[in-house]
């Protein structure tokens, strides 16, 4: 029988520019859930959250909503989620959702993206927790990112064995297997 975990999904609430970035949405929450993962993400509708999750349904996986009562009205999320847990707060449900995974994968997104995957990426380097991340690279969205992470190293801010916790790949199977096959080594 083949494992099944819980990836959590730190994305827009936007769809963004580029159709590409919707699209890679859909096909991750369909490669999710069609392979009997669950997804935990921010529990809104709009943008790349409710691609992703409404895609992980449709392909028959499991997915648990995590919203701050603050967003219910903004992000409006949807009846057809397997759970939907409501928060008082970003931190609540930063933790909540942290609890309820196995993996993290950062989807293009913006200033709350970032505030999630990074907060992730310390709790792992801190030893709070061993959750491998990985950042779903769509069209280079994030190369400028990871050159200012590597920047940050050459120049003595980041350990090198904090900046590898983290990976960026454009491939979603492989970015899967990757994060799967880190946790068992």
């Amino acid at each position: 029988m083949k494992e099944v975990f819980s990836f959590c999904i730190f994305c827009g609430s936007a769809n963004g520019a580029e159709p590409e970035f919707v699209e890679k949405a859909r096909v991750l929450g369909e490669y999710l859930g069609s392979n009997g993962h669950t997804v935990v993400f921010g529990g809104g509708n709009n943008g790349l959250m409710g691609e992703v999750s409404q895609a992980a349904l449709r392909a028959g996986g499991k997915v648990i909503g995590v919203i701050p009562r603050a967003l219910i009205d903004i992000e409006r999320p949807l009846s057809n989620l397997t759970d939907l847990i409501v928060t008082d707060s970003i931190s609540e449900r930063k933790q909540k959702m942290s609890e309820f995974s196995d993996f993290f994968i950062a989807l293009p997104g913006g200033v709350g993206t970032l505030d999630e995957v990074f907060e992730v990426i310390t709790n792992n380097w801190l030893g709070l927790f061993d959750k491998p991340v990985a950042f779903l690279d769509v069209n280079d969205y994030y190369r400028e990112l990871f050159q200012f992470l590597d920047t940050a190293v050459e120049k003595g801010f980041i350990r090198p064995k904090c900046r590898n916790l983290v990976f960026r790949c454009g491939d979603i199977a492989l970015l899967v297997e990757r994060l799967i096959s880190s946790k068992k080594s």
